[in-house]
């Protein structure tokens, strides 16, 4: 059950980076409940994965399965970093005309990526986060793929280095 506030929003963005697909399975589930207007723009950020293979790709592939129109699907495909994924996705919200829009990431990374889309979009632009649920244990610390992506996360917001 979804717990956000009732809105309808223009854009829904969803960040790479996911290998479970918990972020796009959270942002479709906000679209068949009615949070993205009809015909919003549905952004998948995230750029090379492998050869020819990018995580915008990857998540549009994943998000069209279940019926989220594929004209509505918009990749942005060019960032690697959660600071290139809201300048690129910002430009292309903006060029776009959204006014609202909900941001879809993991709950550990929703505060810095919060963060950098408002520093990117107008003052204008209503933004809010939307995090999915993180699959893990209860017991992170045991876990060393959940305890390093937590430790990463959390160096990131104390020094962001260039394109973080």
């Amino acid at each position: 059950m979804l717990q956000h506030a009732a809105v309808t929003a223009d854009a829904i963005v969803v960040l790479g980076g996911d290998a479970t697909g918990s972020r796009i399975d959270h942002a479709v589930l906000l679209v068949k409940s009615g949070y993205l207007r009809a015909n919003g723009l549905f952004v998948v950020s995230g750029g090379q994965l492998y050869a020819d293979v990018t995580w915008s790709g990857v998540m549009a592939e994943r998000a069209t399965q279940p019926g989220i129109p594929p004209s509505q699907v918009l990749r942005q495909a060019a960032s690697l970093t959660t600071a290139e994924d809201a300048d690129h996705s910002g430009r292309l919200l903006m060029d776009r005309g959204a006014q609202s829009v909900l941001l879809v990431t993991s709950a550990w990374h929703s505060g810095r990526a919060y963060r950098l889309f408002r520093q990117a979009l107008p003052e204008t632009v209503s933004l809010r986060s939307c995090p999915a649920k993180q699959p893990g244990p209860q017991d992170w610390w045991t876990d060393a793929a959940t305890t390093r992506a937590l430790a990463t996360e959390w160096l990131k917001r104390i020094w962001p280095g260039p394109g973080s």
